[in-house]
């Protein structure tokens, strides 16, 4: 999609960054004023975007949606539109010791399904592990910790260390935060009391899911739709220079498209990017302490393996956590599961997510290379074969997960604070406020944003509660 260069736009809101969060508060903010949407990239929609390949449709990595939180179902299923989606019976496993398991997982299957010396040495290390946290109480430093203290040793090697490894980095070095974020069970016992009393409980798993039929981009694409008929302006292939500021005000937006550079003046700027990216392009620039701060915000980058397969069905599964190191993808998905619309009747596709840092050898080895690895592990698993494969791309997203590590809290409260000194610079969504969230999450930040923007007599107390608000989200499976 070609952009058309606007020079003389008015706007009352400018908003940094097209995915879920910034499309959904331009789109709410455009029924009353007018709102300019600045994306970097050619299409919209950030990870949540759907691409075509010849015949199918794919998107940027596996998305359903779900949600506990108040009007955002409603929020979704108007934005898609009735008739537009699918509801779909979830279906997903966790892959262990060359065995698929029920996610979340039941703990007697668990203990039955594996080896009897290894169930014998799972119990073993729980009651060791019991017995010791009521001797001594234990101190929670750190992910590790946290599931050893409820899962004991080797029930917290079996089921969290490597997929925390895969996703993360060192579990020794991740805040235990991620984990409460995480996981809706935080021991065993913790476990059998949802397994008995809380089978049914939405808030520690979901049945079902909804998804768009045409792909989860949809979302962005209908809310962009919007934006532009209630006549607001969504700029892509915009480059940011500056945000120009003077006395704890935003005042301008420097950006550019291909060699033109364009200011933009700003009454409310909304950000929806990196922080540390955001806290770049200030200009004065921050004091020392805060870009330091920011530059300690770490994020692990995605390798999305597509394969392309001559069958109409693949896996059992809408998707399959992978959590031991022999294998090197940390997830397979199968979109054809979520809805048929999106590949022909006579095949499927299966994406295969590899985590990776994005200065590593391995995020820069070619695609021939990384498909090898992929499928030697499928053949393994014995989930496909390469002879089915028709063929296969890839694609890779740089600086696209958190790292929780143990000093990110301090380090993103020194960005918040000075962030918050400024009276008309808000930063929303998961890159915005480094926060592992869900599609639901983003609506409802932006739906809750935009009723607080619209507060007269609005104090700043009022935003920092609400930030504190969008730091509780849990995820749920």
């Amino acid at each position: 999609m070609k952009t058309t260069i606007t020079p003389s736009i008015n706007s009352n809101n400018v908003i940094l960054g097209g995915g879920v969060t910034g499309l959904y508060v331009a789109e709410r903010l455009s029924k009353e004023s007018s709102v300019v949407v600045l994306e970097k990239r050619e299409k919209i929609g950030g990870m949540c975007s759907t691409f075509k390949h010849k015949d199918c449709f794919f998107d940027l990595g596996p998305h359903k949606f779900y949600t506990q939180l108040f009007g955002i179902n409603e929020e979704f299923l108007r934005i898609v539109g009735e008739g537009n989606y699918n509801k779909v019976k979830k279906k997903n496993s966790v892959f262990l010791k060359g065995k698929r398991f029920q996610f979340p997982v039941k703990i007697t299957e668990l203990v039955f399904g594996l080896n009897p010396f290894l169930s014998l040495k799972f119990l073993t290390s729980f009651g060791l592990n019991l017995v010791n946290n009521l001797v001594r109480k234990r101190k929670i430093k750190n992910y590790e910790d946290y599931f050893i203290k409820g899962f004991g040793p080797v029930g917290y090697k079996l089921l969290f260390y490597g997929f925390a490894k895969k996703v993360w980095g060192n579990p020794k070095d991740l805040s235990p935060e991620l984990a409460k974020k995480r996981s809706p069970v935080s021991s065993v016992f913790d476990l059998v009391k949802k397994m008995i009393f809380e089978r049914n409980n939405p808030n520690v798993n979901a049945e079902y899911f909804f998804y768009p039929k045409k792909g989860f981009g949809a979302i962005c694409d209908n809310l962009s739709n919007t934006i532009k008929n209630n006549g607001s302006t969504i700029l892509t292939n915009s480059n940011l220079n500056s945000i120009n500021h003077s006395n704890n005000h935003i005042d301008s937006v420097r950006y550019s498209v291909i060699d033109k550079n364009y200011d933009l003046s700003v009454n409310n700027l909304i950000s929806t990017i990196r922080l540390p990216e955001l806290i770049t392009l200030l200009n004065p620039k921050p004091n020392p302490e805060v870009i330091s701060a920011a530059k300690n915000l770490k994020f692990r980058s995605l390798i999305l393996v597509y394969i392309i397969v001559n069958k109409p069905k693949a896996l059992e599964d809408n998707w399959i956590f992978f959590p031991e190191k022999e294998y090197i993808f940390n997830r397979l998905s199968e979109q054809k599961s979520f809805s048929s619309e999106l590949f022909p009747s006579n095949k499927t596709g299966i994406i295969a997510e590899i985590t990776c840092d994005k200065n590593s050898t391995f995020f820069e080895q070619s695609d021939t290379k990384i498909f090898d690895l992929v499928i030697k592990d499928l053949e393994k698993a014995n989930l496909l074969h390469q002879v089915d494969v028709l063929e296969f791309f890839t694609i890779r997203v740089k600086d696209i997960y958190p790292v929780y590590s143990l000093d990110y809290e301090q380090n993103l409260s020194v960005v918040m604070k000075y962030l918050n000194t400024f009276d008309n610079l808000f930063s929303l969504g998961r890159m915005g406020l480094f926060n592992y969230n869900n599609c639901d999450h983003c609506l409802d930040m932006g739906y809750k944003f935009v009723r607080y923007l619209k507060t007269e007599n609005k104090s700043h107390s009022q935003w920092v509660e609400l930030l504190s608000y969008f730091n509780d989200y849990r995820i749920v499976d």
